[in-house]
């Protein structure tokens, strides 16, 4: 990203590409280009070949200084197929991003060309710092509210669009991922202020707080899905009697506790050894029910999934039987 337009550096002459975002494969750069890669060694090759048609220019602190940000998207897909004839797809995406960093023109003393640069790369830089504040405020107010037991209705709406760098982050920062960032500081004492500044920057990716979710797809006949469905049901099923039998057992709370001798200053202590031995009970319960609970809701969630599929498919076998 070079001036806030997009250059693949991988065929240098497609300049000034357009973002878009598709419902399956998320936020994407239209007319990309792209390689099949079929070990690590091939995909470094790949970042090696593009890093060298990457922009960098001279300034006053480095001889060798990015004045872009450089984004490698490796996409890998794995296929597996069981012994019923079901077959399972299950695909990742790892954005690598080389952030270019920010600078000071009263330390870079740049001007033209390089002024202009350095202004896109501290707008952008910025503006991803704002979208990562956004995120973990996000994250504190559904944090509080689950504490409290209400439901989090206060939605944040978060710039992405503000810049090509964010928008492209778009999956890796709020979506379906797991963020790390990993900052290059300076040594020199001379650089404090820049260096400090990076760290807190870095810092605000550490309180980003995504669930991610595995991303597979399933497919097979109508025979096998629906018996996989059923698998699906009656795993639901069991796990709602759990649930249901976890919050009997918490429910239960002693009355009343007497020895028989109707002396109380022996008892007391018996007492207040048998609550704690039941707020921990209660409290594994409460743990194992919450665990039991994010189990239903996405077995319920893949059973949803396969219904769909299963109707799509007798769709897509009707359309066949009446072309034929």
């Amino acid at each position: 990203i070079y001036n806030e337009r997009i250059q693949d550096l991988l065929e240098p002459d497609r300049c000034n590409l357009q973002i878009r975002e598709d419902y399956k494969r998320g936020v994407m750069v239209e007319g990309i280009s792209q390689r099949i890669v079929e070990n690590a060694n091939d995909a470094l090759k790949l970042m090696e070949e593009s890093a060298r048609n990457r922009r960098v220019s001279e300034t006053s602190m480095n001889k060798e200084s990015s004045r872009s940000h450089l984004m490698f998207t490796l996409s890998i897909e794995c296929r597996m197929t069981e012994s019923n004839q079901l077959r399972r797809t299950r695909t990742s995406r790892f954005n690598l991003v080389d952030l270019a960093g920010s600078e000071r023109q009263s330390k870079t003393h740049a001007t033209g060309d390089r002024l202009r640069e350095a202004g896109n790369i501290n707008k952008s830089l910025t503006v991803l710092g704002h979208v990562m504040k956004a995120l973990v405020q996000q994250n504190i107010v559904a944090s509080n509210a689950a504490a409290n037991g209400e439901e989090n209705t206060k939605h944040t709406h978060i710039h992405y669009r503000d810049s090509k760098l964010t928008h492209l982050l778009k999956d890796s920062l709020g979506g379906n991922s797991l963020t790390f960032m990993v900052a290059c500081v300076s040594p020199s004492s001379m650089n404090l202020l820049e260096s400090l500044s990076t760290l807190q920057f870095a810092s605000r990716a550490k309180y980003i707080k995504n669930k991610a979710q595995l991303n597979e797809d399933q497919s097979g006949s109508v025979k096998v899905l629906k018996s996989e469905n059923k698998k699906l049901i009656n795993q639901v099923a069991r796990l709602q009697q759990l649930i249901e039998r976890g919050g009997a057992s918490g429910s239960q709370t002693p009355k009343r506790m007497d020895s028989g001798d109707g002396g109380g200053g022996g008892n007391s202590g018996q007492l207040k050894d048998a609550m704690q031995v039941l707020e921990v009970e209660n409290y594994g319960i409460r743990r194992e029910r919450e665990k039991y609970r994010l189990q239903v809701d996405e077995m319920q969630r893949l059973v949803e999934k396969k219904k769909q599929f299963i109707l799509n498919l007798k769709m897509q076998l009707k359309l066949r039987e009446a072309e034929a």
